[in-house]
């Protein structure tokens, strides 16, 4: 569940509501991992005010995770805004704080498929490592659940960019994109 952070939710612990609010100000930051939340989503200018550093250590303190959706930034801000905020966020990374990739489709700009990627690319244009950067778009699998598979050629750890471009796309053990075998078993 996403909500803005206030005034659309009542004022009770976003934990009791299961929510992962979205902040604008580094003062909605604190005051929702003050009531408890285990992640915050997006990240505002963190060059153009005060705050950030008590945020970033209120994350490292919480054990909280944050989800910045730079991409959608993008769309709204510099350049250079874009660029400073990603730094900040591998900053972030390098303290340990949890960071995961979003891309909050349906916003301008942002578009299906493509979009995950710029975000990475985001990522690394601040500085995260391409394993870090990596990372931020995996999930762990449960036990009995389905994996997909995406085979690329080269080396994502050294080139994201290959991630761009599948050789072979499986879920649920069907080849669903780069294949001219699309719909078989395997």
């Amino acid at each position: 569940m996403r909500w803005s952070w206030p005034p659309s939710c009542p004022r009770r612990t976003a934990k009791a509501w299961g929510c992962t609010p979205i902040v604008g100000t580094t003062v909605e930051a604190l005051t929702a991992l003050e009531l408890g939340v285990d992640a915050i989503e997006h990240v505002p200018d963190p060059t153009g005010g005060d705050g950030w550093d008590e945020v970033a250590a209120a994350l490292c303190a919480r054990q909280a995770a944050i989800c910045p959706a730079l991409v959608v930034a993008v769309a709204h801000v510099s350049v250079d805004v874009v660029d400073s905020m990603a730094a900040w966020v591998s900053r972030l990374a390098a303290t340990g704080v949890a960071v995961h990739s979003g891309t909050d489709l349906g916003n301008p700009g942002v578009a299906v498929r493509r979009s995950v990627h710029d975000e990475l690319a985001l990522f690394r244009r601040g500085g995260l490592p391409p394993g870090r950067a990596l990372a931020t778009a995996a999930l762990r699998i449960a036990d009995g659940a389905g994996a997909a598979w995406v085979l690329v050629q080269g080396d994502p750890l050294g080139d994201l960019g290959v991630l761009r471009r599948p050789s072979l796309v499986l879920e649920g053990g069907r080849v669903v994109a780069g294949s001219e075998r699309k719909g078989w078993a395997v």
